[in-house]
């Protein structure tokens, strides 16, 4: 072993400039052939994935959005709806009020048209009371005088 060559010695252990510089040479060659080989297929494939990914979010925000637009949609239409349905209700409430007065009315007026009948009957009747009641007085009255002799 030359002493000009010797990076270190001691003693089994040592390292000379021609071995280290090829281990370096060697170290180089594997990196070269692991970063063409290995590393940039990797890389490329890691950037395709990300590409992928950002794709991804960027179609999830799109989605996202829509469907916040149509729960904005469908709140705006429900609400529309409950508005038409109250405005709905309130007609129909309307309508059947007003033929519920129009009933009442009309039951009034059947009412008093059959009071007026009746009121016609019973005073009718009462007049023929009224004049019947005198006549049998006088008949009532002739015949106790008969019994009592009169």
């Amino acid at each position: 072993m030359d002493k000009k060559f010797v990076v270190f010695d001691f003693g089994i252990l040592s390292l000379e400039w021609p071995t280290l510089l090829f281990g370096i040479v060697v170290f180089l060659i594997v990196l070269f052939f692991f970063n063409l080989w290995l590393f940039r297929p990797i890389l490329a494939n890691l950037q395709m994935r990300k590409k992928f990914v950002e794709g991804l979010e960027k179609e999830n925000d799109k989605k996202e959005k829509q469907v916040e637009e149509s729960i904005q949609k469908i709140q705006q239409e429900r609400k529309n709806h409950l508005e038409r349905l109250d405005f709905s209700r309130l007609q129909k409430q309307k309508e059947i009020q007003k033929e519920i007065g129009e009933f009442l009315e009309n039951a009034r007026l059947e009412f008093r048209t059959e009071q007026g009948k009746y009121q016609a009957k019973v005073n009718s009747e009462l007049l023929a009371v009224k004049n019947a009641v005198p006549e049998e007085l006088k008949g009532l009255k002739d015949a106790l005088f008969k019994k009592v002799g009169l």
